[in-house]
């Protein structure tokens, strides 16, 4: 019985590993734009809508895209009367994968687990905020007519203005 219980143990410790445990697979982010309520589209490296929304939002994002392959998202902001922006969140090796399966997570860890469940990747940051640019709509070629009151007008444009009937 106590070897038996020594294998499972032995197994257990074998078949975890650090970034898998203390990092999970999917990275929370928080969305937001200034102005609120903007339209939030994002697609994964292969194209594919993983979440479309409104800001404010809190998401999950998948680490990984596959065995040993980290993955990439495009955020496109969108809201009438403002420019569109488009941002990017890369992948890059998480530490706690790098040192943490040296220490406790071991080869298994290193070279299958995290990797294949993404866990050997992080994103940054985990705060996304963008400030939507109002479009300038004004179109120098048109005419503009501004209405006011004969008491608004200049004493000196008076003598310039014409009289309609």
């Amino acid at each position: 019985m106590k070897k038996f219980l020594s294998l499972v143990i032995a197994i257990a410790l074998l078949s975890t590993s650090c970034a898998s445990i203390v990092c999970g697979t999917k990275k929370k982010f928080t969305i937001n734009s200034t102005p609120e309520k903007a339209k939030v589209s994002i697609t994964d490296k292969v194209g594919n809508y993983v979440y479309q929304g409104e800001t404010p939002a809190t998401i999950k994002l998948k680490r990984g895209a596959g065995f040993f392959e980290g993955q990439r998202y495009t955020l496109k902001f969108e809201m009438e009367g403002y420019e569109s922006q488009t941002l990017t969140i890369e992948s890059k090796v998480n530490g706690m994968y790098c040192l943490g399966n040296i220490i406790f997570g071991g080869l298994i860890g290193w070279l299958i687990v995290d990797p294949l469940t993404g866990a050997m990747w992080t994103m940054n940051p985990k705060d996304i905020s963008v400030i939507m640019d109002k479009t300038d709509k004004t179109n120098t070629d048109e005419k503009q007519v501004t209405i006011l009151l004969l008491s608004q007008v200049p004493m000196e444009l008076r003598d310039k203005m014409i009289e309609l009937n």
